[in-house]
């Protein structure tokens, strides 16, 4: 993964590539990361393409919950009328996977608000 654009009081902008079925963990507590551990980040944009297959990202907690299942090509943002999608699992630890679920060549680009309520 590459991280585009971080800032410690509002956004995360990763971008995810490769041509495989794999998995990529953003660890809400690496150095780099900036993601509240106490659940709070928003996904509020997704932007990807891909040969063939499905994206799943999901938040990681006590129980996990998918924040999104992506296939084909596109993109959703708040312009386009795309609600935040709030940490919905249990017991949340701030992470997030994101799986290809199939060997084909993808790219996907997502966008956290990272604001802590504290």
């Amino acid at each position: 993964s590459q991280l585009i654009m971080n800032s410690a009081t509002g956004r995360l902008i990763v971008k995810i590539e490769g041509t495989g079925a794999d998995t990529t963990t953003l660890d809400a507590s690496s150095v780099g990361v900036n993601m509240p551990e106490d659940g709070t980040a928003q996904l509020m944009g997704m932007w990807w393409t891909m040969a063939s297959g499905d994206i799943t990202i999901t938040w990681i907690g006590g129980t996990d919950k998918v924040a999104a299942i992506l296939s084909g090509n596109g993109s959703l943002t708040q312009a386009s009328g795309m609600p935040s999608i709030p940490n919905n699992a249990t017991s949340p630890t701030g992470d997030v996977t994101i799986v290809k679920g199939t060997a084909s060549a993808y790219t996907c680009i997502l966008e956290f608000a990272t604001y802590t309520t504290s």
